[in-house]
């Protein structure tokens, strides 16, 4: 069964619809957390800044090689703003003390 699903490339192609949602999700997660409880208590920097590059990266691909998938290349785009968001928002945090 899962083979199926893993093999089929109506499904595979979809695969960066679905990984651009769960790293929106993880996002959403990660600021709803620190906005919740007032503190950006093991959040690093620097790893969110190399997870923007990693999309940086993405995007590119979704540009360059697969033009046609705008939704993926749009959901990266709202995934950069959001991973902007992280980042400013755990500096916030950690400059004013929390």
């Amino acid at each position: 069964m899962l083979d199926r699903w893993v093999s089929n490339p109506a499904w595979v192609g979809r695969s960066t619809i679905l990984a651009t949602g769960l790293f929106a999700w993880s996002y959403c997660e990660q600021l709803w957390r620190m906005w919740s409880t007032h503190t950006a208590a093991g959040q690093s920097i620097p790893g969110w800044i190399v997870m923007f590059a990693a999309l940086l990266i993405f995007l590119n691909f979704y540009r360059v090689c697969c033009p046609k998938e705008k939704l993926a290349y749009w959901g990266t785009v709202a995934e950069l703003v959001l991973n902007a968001t992280v980042i400013a928002s755990v500096t916030y945090l950690r400059w004013t003390g929390h």
